[in-house]
């Protein structure tokens, strides 16, 4: 991670707060996309299942007292209780049409209602000849049998759609618990690995920092240790800021270092200078020395001459 190693320091800070960042957006999103999605069907739940179960309910009860009222009519041998019976199958009917209506169980209660309709038209019509007497209850037996047999076949009916809906109903609360139990599960795992992330990158980051200051801190102490030798440079393995400091003081020796080489040639020739003026010096001083000797024996002659004369 090279790349990472070279980032400025302010971004490598930066990153453990995006890290961050990221994962909890991460995790809102997910918490939210899981609320929305139990939000629907909690809704479902409540305005198409539990509504469709009362109503699968309420038929299956009206259904009996159907039965009931067309037996009481043929017994008592009035009308009033086919007409009673004959509302309950009005209700059924349209409680029926409003599910089909609705669309959720429309296949499922569409041929409910028709096989339910075309029955107790049959049913009630027999009911109304046994009572009016157009028929006897011996002739009828064949057709009472049939028709029982139809009867069985919609109870069975009207009770397997509503062990069809009873189903839906608690398979959707199901999986609504189970999904609110996974978002919980994700959330904390998600929390746990989040954690470890953001401690693997922030522990990366602090050796990547303080490893670089630690070279650089050990390159000024061996430079102490070397007698300020200016040949020693600051070492650092990354271009952010410490690296662009390093760089700046080992450019900054680079001058220093050709400054004093210079004053150091300057102070070689001058010194070579200096020791050619001393060596003419001593000519000079050699030259007089010899000069005062020969004054010295010329005025000597001419002393000794003077004494002759």
């Amino acid at each position: 991670m090279l790349w990472f190693a070279n980032l400025s320091i302010r971004f490598k800070i930066l990153s453990i707060v995006a890290v961050g960042i990221i994962g909890l957006t991460a995790y809102l999103i997910l918490n939210a996309f899981v609320n929305q999605q139990n939000r629907e069907r909690l809704t479902t739940i409540q305005d198409v299942y539990f509504e469709t179960l009362e109503k699968a309910d309420r038929n299956i009860m009206r259904f009996g007292r159907i039965e009931e009222d067309l037996q009481n009519a043929v017994a008592s041998a009035e009308e009033d209780p086919i007409d009673e019976a004959k509302g309950l199958a009005t209700k059924i009917e349209d409680s029926l049409a409003g599910i089909v209506a609705e669309g959720h169980f429309s296949q499922q209660a569409q041929p409910l209602r028709d096989r339910f309709k075309a029955y107790f038209g049959q049913i009630s019509e027999l009911a109304r000849r046994l009572v009016d007497g157009d028929v006897e209850m011996a002739d009828a037996g064949p057709e009472i049998e049939r028709l029982g047999k139809v009867r069985k076949t919609i109870e069975g009916g009207l009770r397997d759609f509503r062990t069809l809906v009873y189903d839906k109903f608690t398979n959707t609360f199901t999986q609504v618990i189970d999904d609110s139990q996974n978002a919980l599960y994700t959330a904390i795992i998600a929390t746990v690995l989040l954690a470890i992330l953001l401690g693997i990158v922030g522990l990366h980051t602090s050796r990547l920092i303080t490893g670089n200051i630690e070279s650089v801190s050990r390159s000024l102490h061996d430079m102490a240790a070397g007698g300020g030798d200016l040949r020693r440079r600051l070492e650092s393995t990354q271009r952010d800021e410490v690296g662009t400091l390093v760089e700046g003081f080992n450019a900054f020796l680079d001058k220093l270092q050709r400054l004093i080489a210079e004053v150091a040639g300057n102070v070689v020739t001058l010194r070579e200078a200096a020791v050619g003026l001393s060596s003419m010096t001593g000519q000079v001083v050699e030259g007089a020395s010899r000069q005062q000797g020969d004054v010295k024996q010329v005025a000597s002659a001419m002393e000794q001459m003077a004494a002759s004369e």
